[in-house]
């Protein structure tokens, strides 16, 4: 639930990278070629994109790990 909301307060395109490669285990280059980008476009967007999601998720961190 809480990276689902995460995940929804990204811009679409940085979104649509995370869901492509993180949980589709799809590859850079791959994610690239599907929506048309270069791969380090990709892989700017999707660093930015992580980013924000463990920003937004950083509530969740425990002490200790």
């Amino acid at each position: 639930m809480h990276i689902e909301r995460a995940l929804h307060q990204l811009p679409t395109l940085q979104r649509a990278l995370v869901i492509l490669r993180h949980m589709n285990g799809m590859s850079t280059r791959e994610v690239g070629a599907i929506l048309g980008c270069s791969h380090g476009t990709v892989k700017t967007h999707l660093h930015r994109g992580l980013k924000k999601m463990r920003s937004c998720l950083g509530f969740l961190k425990v002490e200790g790990f």
